[in-house]
């Protein structure tokens, strides 16, 4: 038990070793289909990420859709939606462009 109210920075290195493995013993008491990475492309484990590593893994996967231009990886190469979403009229960015009135 700790109490909630504690800041992560406050606990006794016992305490946050026992936080450590609580977070990594998290995959094998959940169901699989809980886990936020299943069936890893490299490794084929179910894996469950954390921290860093979630930013690190993604990345890795947009930059492995790049490299063997599927779809999704160029759709991510040009800055464009990804899942289907509309592009006509949300979703831009850059410079906005007004209409100028008539002279």
């Amino acid at each position: 038990g700790f109490e909630p109210t504690r800041l992560a920075g406050h606990l006794t290195p016992e305490e946050q070793q026992t936080l450590m493995e609580a977070v990594e013993e998290y995959a094998e008491k959940v169901p699989l289909w809980m886990l936020n990475r299943q069936r890893d492309i490299e490794s084929g484990e179910e894996l469950h990420l954390t921290g860093q590593q979630v930013k690190l893994v993604q990345k890795d996967d947009i930059d492995r859709l790049r490299a063997i231009k599927a779809y999704r990886g160029v759709r991510h190469a040009n800055r464009q939606k990804v899942r289907g979403q509309r592009g006509r009229s949300n979703g831009r960015f850059g410079l906005t462009l007004g209409v100028q009135r008539k002279k």
